[in-house]
């Protein structure tokens, strides 16, 4: 289930992190005295605590959650630890647990500070950009990095609403730049990011009727016949199949796949689709409301910039 929680498309991640505090959870009693006590942190209350967060979030791995030190929280009377879950890929995703050292329960949550920003934004500079698929011009004050998975049905989704707001609504204002982040459970998506990359690198412009046709057909490709589906679609685009098939078969395309991988990993991606809008993250598809809003809102804040 971890898997499913880590990077699993999107449909859990919110139930672990939490953007408040989401539960105040049963549990065996640690034993103070006094109301500012420390709890115990040794392996007794880590092992009975691993096994209370294994079956409320199913997660089959205990050796996947780990705990930090106890620390004085920001709240008078409460005390904080880490939880760290990981997956078999290396992402992870940290929680914050709460307790007043001395009653049965405690709180898993986030603290949050209005004096932080309120996005969340996460620092991109380190991604490797150059060399990928792009929509949009250089020059554009919005850059939206579209971290995807072409087996992915929520990335098969989006494609559509961050393509449209690229191309159609925000024309011109708008840089998409696609990165593959193809799930380990995944079997035919790892093959499918390296076609598309040699495609791109064929064709820069071929990418993207490419990528949407591997979308449409998504529901009807498997590991057997991703081969003929890629052959179909080149041949559509006017591409050379042969230096196309010979492309697929060279490392060059891989590592650029792995190099991907790395960078969402480094980011904190742990599911698909994952978007960074100016820096800005939006998991899971999008609904064109909620892209909008962030997008309107950064050009909103370029042009405070400005004057």
């Amino acid at each position: 289930m971890l898997r499913r929680v880590v990077s699993g498309e999107g449909r859990a991640t919110a139930a672990l992190l939490g953007a408040a505090l989401i539960a105040t959870l049963a549990m065996l009693a640690c034993g103070q005295s006094g109301a500012t006590d420390a709890p115990s942190a040794g392996s007794d209350w880590e092992a009975k605590a691993r096994t209370f967060m294994q079956r409320r979030f199913k997660i089959p791995e205990g050796s996947n959650i780990k705990f930090g030190p106890l620390q004085a929280s920001v709240f008078p009377g409460l005390f904080s630890r880490s939880v760290t879950l990981t997956n078999d890929q290396g992402a992870s995703a940290k929680l914050t647990l709460f307790t007043d050292g001395k009653s049965s329960k405690f709180v898993i949550g986030e603290v949050l500070d209005t004096d932080d920003d309120a996005w969340a934004r996460v620092n991109v500079s380190s991604l490797h950009l150059e060399e990928r698929a792009v929509m949009g011009p250089a020059s554009a004050p919005i850059t939206i990095i579209e971290f995807a998975d072409f087996e992915c049905p929520f990335c098969a989704r989006a494609f559509g609403a961050v393509e449209a707001a690229a191309q159609t609504r925000y024309r011109g204002q708008v840089r998409l730049i696609f990165k593959n982040f193809p799930l380990r459970g995944h079997s035919w998506a790892r093959g499918a990011a390296i076609a598309a990359e040699c495609v791109r690198l064929q064709n820069p412009e071929a990418f993207w009727p490419f990528a949407g046709d591997i979308y449409a057909a998504q529901s009807q490709i498997t590991d057997y016949n991703l081969r003929q589906y890629v052959d179909r679609f080149s041949s559509q685009l006017k591409l050379d199949n042969t230096a196309l098939n010979a492309c697929m078969m060279s490392p060059g395309p891989e590592k650029t796949v792995d190099q991907d991988i790395r960078d969402g990993i480094a980011v904190r991606v742990s599911s698909t689709p994952t978007l960074f809008v100016n820096g800005v993250p939006l998991v899971g598809a999008p609904d064109e409301k909620t892209l909008d809003f962030v997008i309107a809102s950064e050009l909103h804040s370029k042009t405070a910039e400005s004057r």
